[in-house]
């Protein structure tokens, strides 16, 4: 794939560094375009420094980084974007520089390239005016930094949607939908965020360092003046503003004080500490002013509560999601915000919050419910690679008991965003002090996974990912498994120190055998897709998408059902009186024992006692020395660093 960057600014070349990847993959290459050689020369410098500090870290290897920086060329010419797929502009923000160089670009490219573009705040519409093939254009919104940060605000045209959302995604992106508005979602958080911070400036409430220091308390991101500081960004809050109030009213005014700073960084030195009242009436402000705009996006369909949460945690850097927050006491954000409406005239207050109506969502879970009664539920925490933790799990047993008792849901497809499962929180598992504690942990996620398997409607999980540890053993209590090519199976907690808790000692030997089951538990080797075929792990349907294999696999089940539908069986298992020869490497042998201790007494037993069998092995894990080596181990330098274990 050939893609193209127009400007070779801070986010030029950061889209260039990104793209650099898919472009050594695919055979093409990355062409930056700008004005003038000091421009190009500046974002090459700015890229190598990203490939050095990737080398450093062992992110890239020697030869992925020469292939990384052969893929760029630079060039003057925008004639050079001629036989590119994708070209981002992300030269200016400003309206008519952008449609000049869409118009040229237009006469330069192919019929069936994409043109994206770089705003925080410009809509689509506006952009577009002039432009003779709207369908291919999108909104491309990145946060900063843009080379490491995963969300992309994208606004576009329906008929090329998919091939956008789809480059975003092999980019390494995750793209979040919203309307086509002012500032999008994201950005008008963060605007009236800015606003409500300086109006408490300048009213005189607080000083600059207070206010910022109460914003990151409670808010998190390092608060709002600050983030100004890092990005340079007085004078695009001031342009967000200008484009709020045109579009939304006078509330959205820019106050004195930001206007008079200019491009000078806020001074957050001095004193931070305030009185408790003070404290108490910027936390308020600042409360009302977020949630309140939060919830007018998700009431007017702008983006999903989901959605909208997501990217207040991983673009904004809040500690928590908005539309979450209110749902936590509906009745105390009404008040706070009808206090900041009085003083504050032309803030709306939205629907919901004027009821007190709690928002009904999942934060970490996406329920899509197509025509055909077929749901996919998706696990979306990007972030952490959709590892399942706590709240992810309480949320997958709603929304599954919510669908088994939906007359319109006729079978479910279970996977990840992008098609990986991660296993449980390592945070939470560092948490746990004592083996009660891991025993508990372990019986409520195989009550969940129980419950998922008993249910009366088939449920397909889709792997194509990573998909190990809790996720492996979530994805074996579905009826039925199918892969892509991208997939990798596994179940390494070996190498924390513990064994599996959620089922994967009793399922995977029932699903392909003692002794392959022993050799992949004892060794935490991964495995690809085809071997995952081969070995009976998961359907073979052919090499075609994995989604749509399972949607017309669920289709063909329930016109005329499966007899070989590869749900575990409950029974008892004979196995051979032997273990095994298995070279477990560095791996713990006193975690070893319990494993296969536990592997063999539940498999003698009916598939629910071994289970608890299990249970209670996982807890016995959290009782070992080697235990806290291992977490601790993961924790400080990650999976590619072996424990040391003492065997204890």
């Amino acid at each position: 794939m050939n893609i193209g960057i127009v400007g070779a600014g801070v986010i030029g070349a950061d889209i260039a560094y990104v793209a650099t990847g898919l472009a050594a993959k695919t055979g093409g290459k990355v062409l930056l375009v700008d004005v003038g050689q000091e421009q190009l020369g500046a974002a090459m410098g700015r890229i190598r420094g990203y490939v050095t500090k990737a080398v450093k870290k062992g992110k890239l290897s020697e030869g992925a980084a020469a292939k990384a920086l052969a893929a760029i060329t630079t060039t003057l010419n925008l004639s050079d974007l001629s036989q590119c797929d994708a070209v981002f502009e992300a030269a200016s923000e400003n309206v008519e520089v952008k449609q000049s160089i869409y118009a040229q670009l237009e006469k330069i490219v192919r019929d069936d390239c994409l043109i994206l573009t770089t705003t925080s705040s410009i809509p689509w519409a506006v952009l577009t005016k002039k432009v003779l093939r709207h369908q291919r254009f999108f909104v491309w919104h990145p946060f900063t930094p843009a080379w490491r940060s995963l969300p992309v605000e994208l606004v576009g045209h329906h008929v090329n949607w998919q091939r956008a959302y789809d480059l975003t995604v092999a980019l390494g992106k995750v793209p979040i939908a919203t309307a086509d508005v002012p500032c999008f979602a994201a950005d008008q958080i963060f605007t009236i965020y800015c606003l409500a911070c300086a109006w408490l400036v300048e009213r005189g409430v607080a000083t600059v360092a207070q206010v910022n220091a109460i914003a990151d308390k409670y808010i998190g991101g390092s608060g709002a003046f600050n983030v100004l500081n890092i990005t340079a960004g007085n004078k695009i809050i001031r342009f967000c503003a200008d484009m709020m109030r045109e579009k939304y009213g006078d509330y959205w005014t820019a106050p004195p004080v930001l206007l008079q700073q200019g491009s000078q960084p806020w001074d957050l030195s001095g004193d931070k500490s305030c009185n408790e009242e003070t404290e108490r009436t910027i936390h308020d402000q600042l409360m009302a002013a977020i949630i309140g705009r939060a919830v007018w996006l998700v009431d007017n369909n702008v983006i999903s509560a989901t959605d909208l949460d997501w990217l207040c945690k991983n673009a904004l850097g809040f500690k928590f999601g908005l539309v979450a927050q209110f749902n936590q006491d509906p009745n105390e954000i009404r008040t706070i915000c009808a206090i900041y409406a009085q003083e504050n005239p032309g803030f709306t207050v939205p629907e919901s919050i004027v009821e007190a109506m709690s928002i009904d969502f999942f934060s970490n879970v996406k329920v899509e419910i197509n025509d055909d009664g077929i749901v996919v539920v998706t696990i979306f925490r990007p972030e952490a690679m959709n590892a399942l933790n706590r709240l992810t799990m309480v949320e997958l047993d709603y929304a599954f008991r919510g669908l088994e008792t939906d007359e319109k849901v006729r079978g479910i497809i279970l996977t990840g965003y992008n098609g990986a499962i991660a296993g449980a929180d390592i945070n939470e598992l560092a948490a746990l002090t004592d083996p009660k504690q891991g025993t508990v942990m372990a019986i409520s996620g195989q009550g969940i996974f129980n419950y998922i398997e008993s249910l009366g409607k088939p449920v397909i999980a889709v792997v194509n990912g990573p998909c190990l540890g809790g996720g492996c053993e979530l994805v074996m209590a579905c009826h039925d498994r199918v892969v892509g090519k991208n997939a990798i199976i596994g179940q390494p907690e070996v190498n924390l120190g513990i064994i599996p808790g959620y089922g994967g000692t009793q399922r995977l030997p029932r699903l392909v055998g003692f002794a392959k089951a022993l050799e992949l538990l004892r060794t935490g080797k991964t495995i690809n897709a085809g071997v995952a075929k081969e070995i009976g792990w998961a359907r073979d349907l052919g090499s075609g998408d994995p989604m749509d294999s399972a949607k017309r696999f669920i289709a063909a089940h329930l016109k005329d059902p499966d007899p070989e539908i590869h749900a575990t069986n409950p029974n008892p298992m004979g196995v051979s009186d032997g273990t095994p020869i298995v070279d477990i490497g560095h791996h713990s042998q006193a975690i070893d024992a319990i494993l296969v201790d536990v592997v063999r007494r539940g498999l003698a037993l009916p598939l629910a006692e071994g289970l608890k069998l299990e249970a209670d092995g996982f807890g016995h894990c959290f009782g070992t020395q080697d235990m806290r080596i291992g977490l601790t181990n993961f924790m400080a330098n990650g999976p590619k660093v072996p424990a040391v274990f003492m065997n204890s």
